[in-house]
């Protein structure tokens, strides 16, 4: 075996001249290491969602969104890896669900709803709400949508069910910074965990004077009429 590599640096040595098996040897392995540096560090420069452990911010429960420039929001919920979430908003807004003459009070229509709103991801029930109900995109008429689609925009919605529950859970946490806040200057009223609305329908009762939805607003299922104001809190990832 020795031999035969001997005489395959032999031959190396006739072919290249001046270097030695070894001195191949270890450009080689250079070579290699070289070219798996690039493609890696390539591969990686092109995955806009890869962030260096110094750019990543982490966050808790609690924590002002963003850290840097002006506050967004309060976390109530990170993932495993802490630096994704979501986070409720500063502001409220008290408002109806729906007007009690809108086609959203039609009882089938609230049928459609009970079985077709999301109870764990409010950025879904938007659109979901929009595909039942014909003329809800962009109509006050529907006042915690409406508000949260377009008067704040920017991706924030009104929570599901499952979403509010976390809120709730977490108040104590959420009111803590809002007090922060509000002593540094800014508006952020208190979260109430009593009347808030849920982008959720879980069901329906009719007369033959108005409708009513059950909507889950503090963690469990309240029959709230629709003609009644309440306050909505807006929610957004990040």
């Amino acid at each position: 075996m020795l031999d035969g590599l001997r005489y395959r640096g032999a031959i190396c040595l006739s072919i290249k001249g001046k270097v030695s098996f070894m001195e191949k040897a270890k450009l080689s392995i250079l070579s290699v290491l070289f070219i798996s540096f690039v493609f890696f560090s390539c591969e990686q420069s092109t995955d806009p969602t890869t962030k260096s452990a110094d750019s990543t911010e982490m966050y808790a429960i609690g924590d002002v969104y963003p850290k840097t420039g002006s506050p967004e929001g309060i976390v109530f919920y990170v993932d495993s890896s802490c630096s994704h979430g979501k986070i409720v908003s500063l502001d409220q807004e008290k408002c109806l669900w729906a007007e009690l003459y809108s086609e959203a009070c039609n009882v089938s229509k609230i049928s459609q709803m009970c079985s077709q709103l999301s109870s764990s991801d409010g950025s879904l029930n938007y659109d979901i709400f929009c595909s039942i109900v014909s003329n809800a995109e962009g109509n006050s008429d529907y006042g915690a949508f409406f508000w949260c689609e377009n008067i704040k925009g920017g991706n924030w919605y009104i929570p599901a069910k499952n979403e509010l529950v976390l809120m709730i859970n977490n108040a104590d946490k959420i009111n803590e910074t809002l007090t922060t806040l509000r002593n540094k200057g800014y508006t952020a009223p208190a979260y109430s965990t009593n009347m808030t609305w849920s982008s959720t329908v879980r069901g329906q009762v009719s007369n033959s004077n108005f409708v009513q939805f059950s909507i889950y607003i503090t963690g469990s299922a309240s029959m709230i009429c629709n003609e009644d104001k309440y306050y909505a809190r807006a929610v957004k990832t990040f």
